[in-house]
């Protein structure tokens, strides 16, 4: 009796600390690290019809933000980024936008609060922009238009559409690569306006104007998404963790709900058909996100610590 206690009590033991083990492995982990700014949570690529982004007029999106963003939070909600003739461009909407006044005599850099950006990879040439906000540019890198668009929490839609065409010899085919050279003094060139409207109130803000070569405009068939935590740094150690640098802990990081969706090209809806998901740094996840098929949107959330790879559902959140 006493060799059948005693081997019971360590196949017991042995047990208990397997199990143990399993439940601690099963544990979320906090890293201890630092994401520095600009911070990406997340990049969703969708495709679209190769047909319906030939010779198109108009693009929108719509935006749904379904919480309110306080307004000390540095966020950006990129929803449209794609591509025309090759040239690569970028559009969103941000919490603290900066830029140089085009009206301004001492041309500093300004931050103006809630606004829009427009903005042309590849490209440092000023004539190819027309805006009375906000500029930025960098080198050849990218120049951008940035303008006041006031917006927290509400329904929002991003447009797109061709408003104009200067003359100058033709593009050589429409296959154009980002990095190709076209100056706007010597080939022609269409021009595409942004704008962005209030669904609920239907104020509209026009944020600006850009150029790309060519006289007829195709689209890449693909559109990026990502959202953006700039400004502090994020603190996944310690809460009293000294650094040199504005940081805002983790845990303080507000919660924002969102869906982005109805992508609409010369008044059609178009289905969105996953690409790809990924998540910059998936050891410091902090975005769910739900593919919703039926509504053509996905909807996000960010602001919380998730697991280290998150998985694109297709339901309703």
């Amino acid at each position: 009796m006493t060799k059948l206690y005693i081997k019971t009590y360590l196949i017991t033991i042995l047990l208990l600390g397997l199990t143990t083990k399993c439940l601690f492995a099963q544990e979320k982990k906090q890293p201890d690290s630092i994401a520095l700014s600009p911070f990406f949570p997340i990049n969703a690529g969708y495709a679209l019809d190769t047909n319906a982004v030939k010779d198109i007029k108009k693009i929108s999106v719509d935006i749904e933000i379904k919480t309110d963003i306080p307004e000390g939070y540095h966020y950006c909600i990129s929803a449209l980024n794609s591509g025309f003739n090759g040239k690569l461009f970028h559009t969103g909407i941000a919490t603290h936008t900066n830029g140089i006044p085009v009206k301004s005599s001492n041309a500093k850099d300004t931050v103006f609060g809630q606004g829009a950006v427009f903005t042309r990879w590849m490209e440092g040439e000023m004539n190819v922009i027309k805006t009375t906000g906000f500029t930025e540019t960098r080198s050849a890198a990218y120049v951008s238009i940035r303008n006041k668009a006031i917006w927290n929490k509400g329904r929002y839609r991003i447009t797109l559409f061709k408003s104009g065409y200067t003359k100058g010899k033709p593009i050589p085919g429409q296959n154009l690569k980002y990095n190709d050279k076209y100056p706007l003094t010597e080939y022609e060139h269409s021009w595409i306006t942004m704008t962005v409207e209030n669904l609920d109130t239907r104020q509209k803000w026009l944020i600006g104007s850009m150029a790309f070569p060519g006289k007829r405009i195709d689209m890449t068939p693909r559109i990026e998404i990502f959202l953006e935590q700039y400004g502090p740094a994020i603190n996944y150690g310690a809460k009293n963790r000294v650094l040199d640098k504005p940081t805002i802990y983790y845990k303080d990081i507000p919660k924002v709900q969102l869906t982005i969706g109805n992508v609409a090209i010369d008044g059609k809806k178009q289905k969105l058909e996953r690409v790809a998901l990924r998540v910059r740094k998936p050891e410091i996840n902090i975005v769910k996100e739900i593919l919703n098929a039926d509504k053509n949107e996905i909807w996000f959330e960010t602001g919380e610590l998730q697991e280290p790879l998150s998985q694109l559902k297709e339901s309703k959140p």
